[in-house]
């Protein structure tokens, strides 16, 4: 099997825009990318109308960031001379990272009492997007998925907000994210190419003689 991993990131916050990794980058900032990528280009506009409705509720996020991995993967097995399994498949998993509050206490603060994490009470983990360079198709993914997580969010910050005013102060009092410079890294996007049926071929004559 050969996996090869491809990352789209995209991301937001207050005052500046920050991107990293892949194509180019990229984020709700109005400089262009030297690099074309329907993908990448799907994430800056929708993180960039994405931000500017959100930042008019009446909780807004101050932070918001988009990642997309791109998984392609090759499956060839044999047994006995004959092929078992022989497939291709792409992926597009999104993780939307969309915070409230601020940077000192936000909606991903720890909950005590017991608690370990808020997915399985809201949900969460990572969305499929469509795997064709549709940018309507990719947008519309990601904001039904921003729209989820925003919602989500905002009730996670009234349940840390609350858990933290019952019982004794905490010990860890240091902030639930760290504001620092933007850092940029691109590089070109490399394409994978497997010869299926010459592995085929292989694996045929390699477990022939276990017949």
């Amino acid at each position: 099997m050969v996996r090869v991993p491809r990352v789209f990131r995209a991301g937001s916050c207050p005052l500046k825009v920050s991107g990293v990794l892949a194509s180019f980058i990229v984020g709700a900032a109005p400089a262009r990318s030297q690099t074309s990528s329907p993908v990448l280009r799907a994430m800056r506009d929708e993180l960039a109308r994405s931000w500017t409705t959100l930042k008019a509720q009446p909780t807004p996020p101050y932070f918001l960031s988009y990642q997309i991995t791109e998984q392609h993967s090759v499956t060839v097995s044999g047994s006995f001379g004959a092929i078992t399994e022989s497939r291709e498949r792409r992926r597009r998993a999104l993780d939307v990272d969309l915070r409230v509050g601020d940077y000192a206490f936000d909606n991903t603060h720890p909950l005590r009492g017991g608690v370990r994490s808020f997915g399985s009470i809201f949900g969460g983990g990572r969305v499929d997007i469509p795997t064709d360079d549709d940018p309507t198709a990719i947008r519309a993914a990601l904001w039904y998925a921003t729209d989820r997580r925003y919602k989500a969010a905002v009730e996670q910050l009234t349940w840390v907000k609350t858990n933290a005013e019952v019982g004794v102060a905490a010990e860890d009092l240091s902030p639930d994210f760290s504001a620092e410079p933007r850092e940029s890294y691109t590089e070109a996007v490399v394409h994978s190419s497997v010869e299926r049926r010459a592995w085929e071929e292989k694996l045929r004559r390699y477990t022939a003689p276990f017949a």
